[in-house]
């Protein structure tokens, strides 16, 4: 396992994902950039992982760094769209 670790953060999500398929949950609490990597590289590796969460929302539809955005998605739009955009099913955390 300790070769594992050693791989970039996109391949180590796909390679413990595929090692443990339907054991991992996935919680992204920054930037879904590494994820967004992994779902390019390793698609059918990504989709090993039993559940994904992401924390990119607030309940009072106010964003943390504009009015509008949360951090988040705004700090990597481009890799937000890929996640959302990808057929994984993901789960929206909102912060309060």
């Amino acid at each position: 396992m300790v070769a594992i670790l050693c791989a970039p953060a996109d391949e180590l999500i796909t390679k413990i994902a595929r090692h443990y398929p339907d054991e991992v949950t996935l919680i992204a609490v920054g930037p879904l950039t590494n994820l967004a990597l992994a779902i390019q590289k390793d698609l059918e590796g990504i989709e090993k992982a039993g559940r994904n969460c992401h924390h990119g929302r607030s309940r009072s539809n106010r964003g943390n760094i504009t009015p509008y955005a949360e951090f988040n998605i705004f700090s990597d739009p481009l890799a937000a769209e890929e996640v959302f955009g990808s057929k994984l099913s993901i789960t929206l955390v909102p912060s309060m």
